[in-house]
């Protein structure tokens, strides 16, 4: 017994994660806010019918109250859900709250309209419309959507009820209607949530596969592939492109293994990246690392680059009592092409080996 009720709990009250409560409520806004529009359009039809007496309710005032009502309150429902998409999408409590009102509102405007063409003996068509347009297109969770539509059902045949004691509603049929909107309702609710939560995993599987394709495993800085990718981005603009390498890194690897190595250079990408950030640093072959940052006003590139160098001269593997250095060429430019991008890492490059052949001669 515990079990059934739990399944059945788990099934009318699915849990849902953050994100997904974000996607619903961006979906009933966009849903929400058509559906106002077509309310509205319908509304407006119908009032333009009865003004030129094509359509001649028995109350025609009565009836074109309700109309008027009805369009009023829809359009006012699309400019706040309109303003909503614009400036308060992340504002969940408050479109949970409007999404309510707007579905407490409509039924209850539906209701009286339906309990006034009841009373003259008509059909409670607009009724069933109302509820199953707000069942297909919404997505309500359970614990809104059984109360509000058993509600409004139990509300308008108590209407009816008082009215001829609702002769000529059959409680069956009726009763077959509010069980079957209840349970497209919760059964929309639970496909919608599945469905986003299939296409977010998709979305953070894809993710994944393209940072694996953009990224290089051992440093975690972008890869020669974003590097392509990215080139063209920077055409037109004004760049300090700067390439560098671990100083005498072959010598390292060779005394002190290539695990050795592999710490160098994760430590120096690591350093970089904190640096000038993630977006700007690739791993361009080897212990060969490009930066790219877009020259700025406020930011002097030669300067950030002096001071990352005590950084890597403080690089520590494991007991390795070893000196790590970075040399670095830097060039400046605004490539309009690839031709011009080329150049400018040519001009970094050649700066680069000018720098390592005065450090060796320092050495010596």
């Amino acid at each position: 017994m515990k079990n059934a009720l739990k399944n059945l709990r788990d099934w009318l009250f699915p849990e849902v994660s953050p994100e997904v409560t974000r996607e619903v409520d961006a979906l009933n806004v966009l849903v929400i806010n058509v559906m106002a529009i077509f309310y509205a359009a319908t509304l407006l039809v119908a009032i333009i019918l009865e003004l030129t007496g094509i359509v001649k309710p028995e109350n025609e005032q009565v009836a074109l109250f309700s109309l008027v009502t009805g369009f009023i309150f829809c359009i006012v429902i699309h400019v706040v859900f309109a303003y909503i998409r614009r400036h308060c999408v992340e504002n969940h409590t408050l479109i949970k709250i409007i999404d309510v009102v707007f579905s407490v509102v409509i039924l209850l405007w539906v209701i009286s309209i339906s309990a006034r063409m009841y009373n003259l003996g008509n059909q409670i068509v607009s009724f069933y419309c109302i509820v199953f347009s707000l069942v297909c297109f919404t997505v309500i969770h359970p614990a809104t959507s059984i109360p509000l539509f058993s509600s409004a059902f139990i509300c308008l045949y108590i209407i009816a009820y008082a009215i001829d004691g609702a002769a000529e509603i059959s409680p069956f049929n009726f009763m077959s209607f509010m069980l079957i909107s209840i349970a497209g309702s919760v059964e929309k609710y639970r496909v919608t949530i599945d469905k986003i939560n299939k296409n977010l995993k998709s979305e953070a599987l894809n993710a994944s596969y393209l940072h694996m394709m953009r990224h290089d495993p051992l440093t975690k800085a972008q890869n020669r592939n974003a590097f392509v990718e990215d080139s063209p981005n920077y055409y037109g603009k004004c760049l300090d492109l700067c390439v560098c390498d671990v100083d005498n890194f072959k010598q390292l690897n060779d005394t002190y293994g290539h695990l050795a190595g592999d710490k160098v250079l994760s430590s120096l990408a690591a350093i970089l990246i904190d640096k000038f950030g993630g977006e700007s640093v690739y791993r361009f072959g080897g212990d060969e690392f490009i930066i790219i940052k877009e020259t700025g006003k406020n930011s002097d590139f030669s300067k950030d680059w002096e001071d990352i160098q005590p950084l890597v001269y403080d690089i520590k593997i494991d007991d390795i009592n070893a000196y790590v250095g970075c040399s670095g060429g830097i060039s400046r430019g605004t490539p309009e092409n690839g031709k011009d991008f080329q150049d400018l890492m040519t001009s970094a490059d050649k700066e680069l080996y000018k720098i390592k052949k005065q450090k060796k001669s320092a050495s010596a």
